[in-house]
């Protein structure tokens, strides 16, 4: 009976945000298909565990941090600067149409970030995706624009250094994507983890397919 409760509360929570966490498989007896589990009985127990684990601190922060973050208008002058050093405001990158965007900071694992780009460039064979926005948070612009030069991001990626969005779901210790509205609402938030990369090209495909990007 317990379960069943739990799970009526965790699928409310998830319709509250369309296609968010529901793609983390977040049942308590769900096994990710795509994490290969040996046939030794302690590393089948020790991959489960660690499923496990990262499914209760979703659960745990998703009303606090996800929800709270959805449908929350962004302040149309925030500033940004491109990696070739030139400044924008958000207002001129969205230019009246819905985008998505890939929000990360700067003391974010650097394979959690690498993973959700090259995702992104496996499933969209464009060099240049106009829908598509990447913004970090580096506090030095200096610092920014030398990692870039150094990283080689296929797509042009913009840092804001003295604010954020506004979204309580950022600076959490995890990157996330969503969707901006052309009136400048966040929607459809959702946070890859390189653990479960089916979920991630799935929300990148829909994505793309609402916003008409090619793929």
């Amino acid at each position: 009976m317990t379960s069943k409760i739990t799970n009526s509360i965790l699928l409310a929570l998830l319709s509250l945000t369309s296609l968010s966490l529901s793609f983390l498989l977040l049942r308590p007896n769900a096994v990710n298909p795509n994490v290969i589990i040996s046939a030794d009985s302690s590393d089948k127990t020790s991959t489960i565990d660690a499923e496990n684990k990262i499914k209760a601190t979703f659960f745990n922060v998703y009303p606090n941090i996800v929800i709270p973050s959805d449908d929350k208008s962004i302040d149309a002058s925030i500033t940004l600067l491109s990696s070739d050093g030139k400044r924008h405001t958000l207002n001129e990158l969205v230019n009246k149409r819905s985008k998505l965007i890939f929000r990360y900071s700067e003391l974010d694992c650097d394979m959690c970030i690498d993973s959700v780009i090259s995702i992104i460039k496996k499933i969209s064979p464009l060099k240049k995706i106009p829908n598509l926005i990447i913004i970090s948070d580096f506090k030095s612009d200096r610092n920014f624009q030398i990692r870039e030069k150094y990283k080689k991001h296929p797509y042009p990626i913009y840092n804001i250094s003295s604010a954020n969005l506004g979204l309580p779901i950022e600076n959490k210790n995890f990157p996330f994507l969503f969707i901006i509205t052309e009136d400048l609402k966040a929607t459809k938030l959702f946070i890859p983890l390189k653990e479960f990369p089916y979920q991630t090209i799935e929300y990148i495909k829909y994505a793309f397919s609402l916003l008409k990007i090619s793929n």
